[in-house]
């Protein structure tokens, strides 16, 4: 069973205004085994998997399955494109012969601050 927080599936993805319940229901008519559940004041939306949904064994491909089923969008991510320095801060060796993708990222100015409680459990 994965418990996914609604309040992290609203800040990725533009959900159709429909009720928890309903986003729930919706997705379980689609064959996605889901419940609401509420813990400390949060709802949290847990799914049981099947065994051959390895994809939806995380919350990434959870959002990635509920965009497709509800017909919404995701929230963009917003990310400034790093601008070209003099100084090398790493170097990176891809040595795997079928590596079809590779992204780094690099975050700074990171402010340390009390998670919420959902993030917490």
């Amino acid at each position: 069973m994965i418990s996914i927080p609604l309040e992290y599936l609203e800040n990725q993805l533009f959900l159709p205004s429909l009720t928890p319940f309903e986003i729930a229901e919706k997705l379980t008519y689609c064959g996605l085994e889901a419940q609401l559940v509420e813990k400390k004041n949060y709802l949290y939306l847990e799914i049981n998997p099947l065994p051959n949904r390895v994809d939806l064994f995380c919350w990434k491909g959870i959002v990635q399955e509920i965009k497709i089923l509800l017909n919404c969008s995701e929230k963009p991510f917003n990310l400034e494109p790093l601008r070209q320095s003099e100084k090398k801060l790493f170097a990176v060796s891809i040595t795997a012969e079928n590596c079809l993708a590779f992204s780094l990222g690099l975050i700074k100015n990171i402010k340390i601050k009390t998670s919420p409680v959902w993030l917490k459990e």
